[in-house]
């Protein structure tokens, strides 16, 4: 496993006791993606990333905020999704960037005051 994998996988491992099934104790894990599954699951509950099937790649999910104040922010963050993804499928946008700009963004996102004081890469044209 490369090593933005392994910190990928750490960090899930980080939070919560691995959850396991006794039926899947000794599973087939070259065919069988159940463990990683519910890893990812019970770790990241407003984004969820989606293992890639033989039909597509890798997905991601949006779900409704794992802490909210009040029921107006929890619609509120509903709405604004169902129209960023309704916008996203209707213009056609492409907001694909490679994943070493993606690396590259990591670093300088955790610093103070990052989104004022750093530069990370976008993609500049996203009709392309």
């Amino acid at each position: 496993v490369d090593e933005m994998m392994s910190k990928f996988v750490a960090q899930l491992l980080v939070r919560d006791p691995i959850t396991l099934y006794k039926e899947k104790i000794d599973q087939d894990i070259m065919n069988d993606t159940d463990h990683i599954q519910t890893i990812i699951a019970s770790n990241w509950h407003s984004i969820k990333l989606k293992l890639p099937d033989e039909k597509s790649g890798w997905k991601v999910e949006f779900r409704t905020m794992e802490v909210q104040l009040t029921d107006f922010e929890n619609a509120a963050f509903v709405v604004f999704m169902l129209l960023l993804t309704r916008t996203i499928v209707t213009f056609k946008l492409n907001l694909l960037i490679p994943i070493t700009k993606v690396d590259d963004n990591f670093k300088p996102a955790q610093k103070p005051d990052a989104i004022n004081k750093e530069k990370f890469h976008f993609r500049k044209d996203i009709q392309k």
